[in-house]
This record gives C-alpha cells, sequence and structure tokens, in this order.
C-alpha cells in the first residue's frame, strides 16, 4: 500500500531541519512508497564515480539526496508564507477566508441549465417535412426471427 506525501513534483517547498534549514527548493520527484522527496538545492552530497569505460573520467560529483517528506514545508504560492495541509474542513467562514487569500473566488461557478430535447411545437415551425420519416423500401416481416 503506498502511503500519502503531502507534496508533489513541481511545488516549491522549504526544509525545516538539518544543515538545509530555511532553504527553498522546487520538487523534482516523489517516492511515495519510501515517502521520500528530492528537493532542487537541497540535501546535497557528493558521489564518487569511478570511471566505467576507458577514457571515461571519474571523480566527485554533487548531486541531490532524497529526504524524509516530513522536513519539508509547502511554500504558498500567493504570500511565500509556510502552508500545513490541512485534512478536512467544514465551517464555511474559514474555507471563505483560505479562499480570499489565495485569489481564489469565493462563490461555487454558476452550473447551466440543463437543457431538453426540442420541444415539437418550435421543431414543426421549421417545416412540417422534416418530421414525417421516409417510407421503407423494402417490406419488414415481423414473423422472421434474426
Amino acid at each position: 500500500m503506498q502511503k500519502k506525501v503531502h507534496v508533489k513534483s513541481g511545488d516549491q517547498v522549504i526544509s525545516i531541519n538539518g544543515k538545509y534549514r530555511g532553504k527553498k527548493g522546487k520538487v523534482m520527484q516523489v517516492s511515495p512508497s519510501e515517502g521520500k522527496v528530492i528537493v532542487d538545492g537541497v540535501n546535497i552530497v557528493t558521489k564518487h564515480v569511478k570511471p566505467k569505460k576507458m577514457g571515461e573520467p571519474g571523480g566527485l560529483i554533487k548531486a541531490e539526496s532524497a529526504l524524509y517528506a516530513s522536513k519539508v514545508q509547502l511554500i504558498c504560492p500567493k504570500c511565500g508564507g509556510t502552508m500545513k495541509i490541512i485534512a478536512f474542513i467544514d465551517e464555511g467562514e474559514v474555507i471563505r477566508e483560505i479562499l480570499t487569500h489565495l485569489g481564489e473566488p469565493v462563490d461555487p461557478p454558476r452550473i447551466a441549465p440543463a437543457h431538453g430535447p426540442p420541444l415539437w411545437e418550435a421543431a414543426g415551425q421549421c417545416g412540417d417535412e422534416l418530421l414525417i420519416q421516409p417510407l421503407p423500401e423494402f417490406e419488414f416481416d415481423q414473423r422472421i426471427a434474426w
């Protein structure tokens, strides 16, 4: 069973502990099974790489390492402050405050009324010849079972 992670790829996050505390970056990769994320510019490690082919240079390579998703916090795209994910809100006033802070419309979108089939009176105005079905070219026998 996969675990839920509160961030997804492309989110802006801030590291909340360790050597890179306070460093902001973009989530590059998420691993829900491990509960880890890779953030651009955070948790950089030095890897020692051996040359694999003849003539290929080895050396030290700096790369981002995974860190636990619980050690990063989302950044609000509007104000730049840190955010926490709230699982369930049932109070209407709190929802309105959050939506106004994010600059989203508070009222739900209007749904257009459903359109039924055209009325026969309106269809009759355009011409009765359209409503008349043509006679079939063959005679249909209902006794024959297909």
